[in-house]
């Protein structure tokens, strides 16, 4: 039904052309009226090359004309044959695509409640009929004056959302491909523990059914203890709302492995937890290496016993805590035999199986160390005399029923046992020296024995002993009656003795050798060392004087260290024979260096200055070390035996040595390791950089004219 005339709408010539906005947009405009001259007429007036103008007589046609691609502005008739204007504006706003549309109404009725509904359904405006057409060309061409500003924002706006969502996924790609290329484990759950993300690591150590595990929990994957425990850390994580850093250890398909974790907390806006992020790097080598560092500082590497330093340690424990007890000391009767007839190799193996033994009978109660060759001490906390006697009685019966068997031979072994009672008043010393002193009453009086120490008579024969060996070192000293034997230091890379290294042996009376041990600790104790090492470093210039391009290495004990006129004498007797300081090399052990560092440096430091070397030995045997080589200013680095022995088969020492290796390279230090027994280890030691080898494999001790070498 039409509401006027076509007159209604007057028509002008010289109309104005829609202009257009400064980027070019086609604006498209649907008009809708049933009168069809007024659909021409508004079509021809409108229509322009930025404005594309369509017309629809009814409303069903106007929904089918505008169903595919949106319009920016409908001009419509309030009353159609098929729905009201109001009605079609209604279903037009209804679909998203034309919600942004404006729409003019027209109407030839004065209907004021029609104006405020249509305000209400988005109309901008109400054009009564009649009307001129350049009423409505400028309410149009106002319109398309602000959509100009509008279109170019939209686009900035839908390109800035585009750039947006792009950049959105290329941080997620990013994101999935450092969480995929990660080394580590990383996760991410939500706070009830369901995964919401994981990366590949973890798909791969835990997922062996090859389902996803998104949606899952921990309780779906892991046993409930280890559930449980991750369980509670998420959950401290949520309530502290702050990052938290552990060591974990984790079960799975029947293999443990040690992650350091971090959890943090993933907050939302509102700074409420919303996730639960988890990065885990798996330690479980360096555990191990860490646990083997630790077996390696506090054992014996031989027979995995204790070490000096540890047992040292339980027992300073036990007294500081004023703890009882008693300590045992252990040293096995004629043993040298064994060595001396069987070999080294044989004598190490008997070692093992006494110490199997002696961990059989102290169980867990008693703490079993070897201090070195054939000696051996036990810490027997909170035990009586009684008990420690009975211990002692009950190792030796054991040992007299134990048969040793090596090449052929079949023998039996005994301890020569001392005990000193821990009462929490004396020191460490004390008590190893009343140890040490009944073990020897128990070894003067035949051995295989228990001895209790007894104040009134160890002292006395402690002094005596202490006296006939102060004497017999005297008397050598004054016959000359001390030797100098040579060990020859290998050079890996020829095989070819590049120098030797002193070793002090006694010649008695009757023409028998006698090893350092049996007066060694005596000279230390008594101080007669300090002559003793001016008698080698003596014997070793006429040495160096007689033969032209010998080097040797000669030990300074700790006593010598701290005697200020040493240096002097050096200097000395290197000028009276007329020998070069470098074809010296000054050995001092790795625990008198770190324990008298200053002293050391200032004897090495003046010596140095005139051309003398120094090498630091037994480097390794304390675990305390490689961070002291950059202080101690030595030479070379002898590795103490403990590092070399079983490096065929030991990957943790082969690692360490080249951590020594490395470290020596770099402070330009040579090397030298100890204790190499076969061709094999010597093999091994060559292929890691070592320079120069050291022990049976090349020779034991030997008198020096054994080498071919100059003595008178």
């Amino acid at each position: 039904m039409t509401e006027a005339p076509a007159n209604h709408v007057a028509s002008e010539a010289g109309l104005p052309v829609i202009s257009s906005p400064a980027e070019e947009h086609i604006f498209r405009i649907l008009v809708v009226d049933d009168d069809l001259a007024i659909c021409h007429l508004l079509v021809s007036a409108l229509a322009s090359d930025i404005v594309d103008v369509i017309s629809a007589n009814n409303g069903a046609s106007a929904l089918e004309r505008i169903a595919g691609e949106s319009c920016d502005l409908i001009i419509l008739d309030v009353m159609l044959p098929d729905m009201s204007g109001l009605d079609l504006c209604r279903k037009i706003k209804a679909d998203s695509k034309h919600q942004g549309a404006a729409v003019i109404m027209m109407s030839g009725l004065d209907a004021p409640t029609v104006q405020v509904e249509g305000i209400g359904l988005g109309a901008v405006d109400f054009l009564s009929k009649p009307f001129k057409i350049i009423q409505l060309r400028d309410k149009v061409q106002q319109y398309l004056d602000k959509k100009q500003h509008l279109v170019p924002r939209q686009a900035d706006l839908e390109k800035e959302t585009r750039q947006a969502h792009r950049a959105l996924k290329e941080t997620h790609n990013l994101l999935n491909a450092l969480m995929d290329h990660s080394p580590t484990v990383v996760t991410i759950k939500d706070v009830h523990g369901r995964y919401l993300q994981i990366n590949q690591v973890f798909k791969n150590l835990f997922n062996k059914s090859g389902k996803s595990l998104i949606g899952l929990t921990d309780y779906d994957i892991f046993d409930k203890a280890i559930a449980d425990k991750m369980r509670k850390k998420d959950e401290e994580v949520l309530s502290s709302r702050a990052a938290t850093e552990f060591e974990e250890s984790i079960s799975y398909d029947n293999t443990i492995s040690f992650y350091l974790s971090v959890k943090f907390p993933l907050l939302d806006s509102l700074q409420q937890p919303y996730a639960i992020c988890t990065i885990s790097t798996d330690i479980t080598e360096r555990k191990r290496v860490e646990e083997r560092l630790f077996f390696l500082a506090t054992r014996d590497s031989l027979t995995t016993l204790y070490n000096r330093s540890y047992w040292n340690d339980s027992l300073a424990s036990l007294i500081r805590e004023g703890g009882a007890g008693a300590v045992m000391y252990l040293d096995l009767d004629n043993f040298k035999v064994v060595n001396d007839t069987l070999g080294h190799a044989a004598g190490d193996r008997v070692l093992v199986m006494i110490s199997k033994i002696m961990i059989e009978e102290a169980g867990e109660q008693y703490v079993v160390a070897r201090f070195g060759g054939d000696e051996f001490v036990v810490l027997l906390k909170h035990a009586s005399q009684q008990e420690a006697e009975e211990f002692g009685n009950r190792l030796q019966e054991r040992l007299a029923r134990t048969t040793f068997s090596e090449a052929g031979q079949n023998f039996h072994l005994s301890f020569s046992v001392g005990i000193a009672l821990v009462d929490g008043q004396s020191s460490i010393k004390e008590v190893m020296a009343q140890a040490d002193m009944a073990g020897y009453a128990a070894k003067k009086k035949g051995g295989d024995r228990v001895e209790v120490f007894k104040p009134e008579r160890m002292r006395l024969a402690d002094l005596r002993h202490d006296m006939h060996w102060s004497q017999r070192i005297s008397e050598a000293l004054r016959s000359n009656r001390f030797e100098v034997w040579l060990q020859p230091i290998v050079r890996f890379a020829d095989r070819k003795v590049a120098y030797y290294e002193t070793l002090i042996r006694l010649r008695d009376a009757d023409g028998d050798v006698i090893g350092p041990n049996a007066f060694l600790p005596v000279a230390e104790r008594t101080g007669a060392i300090q002559n003793m090492d001016r008698h080698m470093i003596q014997m070793s210039c006429k040495l160096l004087a007689k033969n032209e391009g010998l080097s040797l290495s000669i030990n300074l004990s700790a006593q010598s260290i701290d005697d200020p006129s040493l240096m002097d004498f050096i200097e000395e007797q290197f000028r009276a024979y007329n020998v070069e300081p470098s074809r010296a090399i000054f050995e001092i052990t790795e625990t008198l260096l770190v324990s008298d560092l200053l002293q050391a440096r200032q004897m090495i430091e003046r010596l140095q200055g005139q051309g003398f070397l120094f090498a630091i030995d037994d480097f390794g045997a304390g675990f305390s070390s490689i961070g002291y080589l950059r202080n101690l200013l030595v030479d070379t680095v002898k590795m103490d035996g403990s590092l070399i022995r079983d490096i065929a088969q030991d990957k943790v020492n082969q690692t360490l040595v080249c951590s020594v290796i490395q470290v020596a390279d770099l402070l330009k230090m040579r090397t030298v390791a100890e204790y190499v027994e076969d061709d094999q280890a010597a093999k091994i030691l060559q292929g890691l950089g070592v320079h120069y080898g050291q022990g049976y494999f090349f020779s034991p001790p030997k008198p020096a004219k054994v080498f071919g070498l100059l003595t008178t």
